[in-house]
């Protein structure tokens, strides 16, 4: 009865058929390439333009801590930045100028009129005693700073996300990064940092994240080292995307005149 209902069509047909469904499903709930996660984590977390206010935490493995303001300035999503220390007085007018995604990095202390360029082998020295080294608060798109593979998916302080290995492209004071970006907003919630001997020397951690004029932004950052157990946190006070900044601000002049 039932199978007098059915049409007359060959059984080879509905297993083709049945088939093609399965593959669409399974195509649909892919894991995407490596290459468009980062693509896309870049997309959702840089700007034309950006300044920011901030402050900065240190503290130290005996449990005593600093806090600093800090302004930036930043373009070309983050390829051309500079930051100066505000706050407090004797820090006040210390700063980094990052050209060409972090490639060039120079360092200005107003005490001793010292400007510096940053070396290639001190890259990974402290930034005014934090945790965040010279290359850590550089900025450039990850799709420009690193290759991407390894990738899988793997919850992370509640989240869901991609985890990748990513391998530094250009000149860097780490081996590897193993990052963990959201699968739905494809904001970056954790890395791990590991040293020229392959070991975990850095945890950063982001979170609060929310939309500012479009472009995802954390409240806060923070960065562990393993090794010492020290920690900086970074906090953003005040963020701004957009704005009209003056391309001449990315200079040594400029980084040595507050």
């Amino acid at each position: 009865m039932f199978d007098s209902a059915l049409p007359r069509t060959p059984l080879s047909l509905y297993t083709l058929t049945a088939l093609l469904l399965l593959g669409l499903g399974s195509s649909a709930w892919a894991i995407p390439s490596a290459d468009e996660i980062i693509a896309k984590a870049d997309a959702a977390g840089t700007a034309d333009t950006a300044h920011t206010v901030m402050t900065q935490t240190i503290q130290t493995t005996g449990g005593n801590t600093r806090t600093f303001t800090i302004e930036s300035w930043a373009m070309d999503g983050d390829d051309k930045s500079l930051m100066r220390f505000v706050e407090p007085a004797p820090s006040r007018g210390i700063g980094m100028l990052s050209l060409d995604g972090g490639d060039n990095i120079w360092a200005y202390f107003p005490d001793s009129d010292d400007l510096r360029k940053i070396a290639s082998s001190s890259r990974n020295s402290s930034m005014e005693g934090s945790d965040f080294s010279y290359e850590d608060m550089t900025g450039q798109k990850l799709a420009e700073k690193y290759t991407a593979g390894d990738v899988a998916e793997e919850s992370i302080g509640g989240h869901a996300c991609y985890r990748l290995t990513l391998t530094p492209t250009g000149k860097s004071s780490y081996s590897r990064v193993v990052v963990w970006i959201d699968t739905t907003s494809y904001v970056l919630h954790q890395s791990h940092y590991f040293d020229k001997k392959d070991r975990h020397v850095k945890t950063l951690t982001l979170s609060g994240w929310r939309q500012v004029s479009g472009v995802w932004t954390p409240q806060t950052l923070v960065m562990k080292n393993e090794r010492r157990g020290s920690a900086t946190t970074i906090e953003m006070v005040d963020v701004e995307y957009g704005v009209a900044i003056d391309e001449r601000t990315f200079t040594t002049e400029t980084l040595t005149t507050f």
